[in-house]
């Protein structure tokens, strides 16, 4: 996703901003220091996270949604279900009248498996799983390390050479620390589905990367801002 240009005007909560600095956070957003040129904006600099328009969300789904229930309005991808518990935490946060420092604070203090999970759960660029240390969620990502009786899996490269072996996270980690897996490479991994009625059916399972993890505490704050 192509960041604004320094010097140029967006739009913000209904408020024109000029743009002065614009980073890539690391799970696809934006965080851009911006000052404010509408009128109620007027004279006010501002740090802004920008996470509405992270790949890993459905777009324009999660900047438009309705207010109403609709079928279109499920959350079909781990990462969206997770950005919406994270703006849940925040509204009911901002609800009850706490500050942000609280909010942080109470997670930092009572949930430390949270915290560990967070550390070491990764998404694909679609807000799929391919890998989590959570104890809750066995199965439904890659093994940390692939075992002999793991099926074949084939990774598919941008541009189309296919190769088929057995790998585990920590491999797929290494290849891309070494810039083995150019973004848009996939990886394809059969796996049996026994979620549906008629018994047991083999599907598969696409990552696609570039893969990341997310920042809670950065999300809070950029949910908080976008909230306030």
């Amino acid at each position: 996703m192509n960041l604004p240009i320094p010097g140029s005007r967006v739009v913000i909560r209904a408020e024109e901003w000029l743009v002065r600095r614009a980073d890539h956070t690391t799970v696809g957003g934006q965080l851009l220091t911006v000052d404010g040129v509408s009128d109620l904006a007027r004279e006010t600099a501002h740090e802004c996270r920008h996470f509405a328009d992270s790949p890993r969300l459905p777009q324009p789904f999660w900047r438009n949604h309705p207010v109403e229930r609709r079928h279109d309005c499920s959350l079909h991808s781990a990462y969206a279900r997770r950005m919406a518990l994270v703006e849940i935490a925040v509204l009911v946060t901002q609800a009850v009248g706490l500050p942000l420092d609280e909010l942080l604070l109470i997670y930092r203090v009572q949930f430390p498996v949270m915290q560990g999970y967070e550390r070491d759960t990764w998404y694909d660029i679609k807000g799929r799983i391919v890998f989590t240390n959570s104890k809750g969620l066995i199965g439904v990502s890659l093994p940390r390390t692939a075992s002999p009786r793991d099926p074949q899996q084939t990774i598919i490269y941008p541009d189309g050479k296919r190769k088929k072996g057995q790998w585990g996270w920590s491999d797929i980690k290494a290849m891309m620390e070494k810039g083995e897996l150019p973004n848009g490479s996939k990886i394809e991994r059969p796996v049996m589905d026994d979620t549906l009625p008629g018994g047991p059916k083999e599907r598969v399972r696409t990552y696609v990367a570039p893969f990341a993890r997310a920042n809670r505490e950065e999300d809070y704050k950029g949910a908080w801002e976008w909230f306030a």
